[in-house]
C-alpha cells in the first residue's frame, strides 16, 4: 500500500552555483511539488533561475542561463503555487535554484511524496 508524506525542503544562502533544493529519491517514488518560493535576502536586486533536472537535461521553470527573473531586494517569488499549478517529479529528478549573486537567496519547497 502506498504511503503519502508531506515534506518541506529548505535551503539558505543560495548563490551563483546551482543548489539542489529538492530531490525525489527512492525506487518508484513520485513527488508532487505543491509549493516553491525563492526569497531575496540581500539589499540589492538579484536575478534567479529555477530548473528541473531530469536525466541530465535541464527544464527551466524560471529563467535560463542567460535570461533570468529579476527579484527585488527583500522580495520573494512563488514559482509553484499549489492552488494554481503543481509539478510532478519522478525518482531521480530534482529542482535546482541559482542566482547571479553569492549567498543571496533562500528557498522553501513543499512536496507530497508518494511511496509505493
Amino acid at each position: 500500500m502506498a504511503t503519502n508524506t508531506f515534506v518541506n525542503a529548505k535551503q539558505r544562502n543560495i548563490g551563483t552555483s546551482a543548489v539542489t533544493v529538492y530531490t525525489c529519491s527512492g525506487t518508484g517514488k513520485k513527488s508532487v511539488v505543491i509549493g516553491l518560493r525563492v526569497t531575496n535576502t540581500t539589499a540589492s536586486s538579484v536575478n534567479i533561475s529555477v530548473k528541473i533536472v531530469s536525466s541530465a537535461l535541464d527544464y527551466y521553470l524560471v529563467g535560463w542561463p542567460t535570461a533570468t527573473a529579476d527579484l527585488a531586494s527583500g522580495g520573494s517569488m512563488i514559482i509553484v503555487n499549489g492552488d494554481i499549478d503543481k509539478v510532478v517529479l519522478l525518482d531521480g529528478e530534482r529542482i535546482d535554484v541559482f542566482s547571479n549573486t553569492v549567498t543571496s537567496v533562500d528557498s522553501v519547497c513543499s512536496a507530497l511524496e508518494i511511496t509505493p
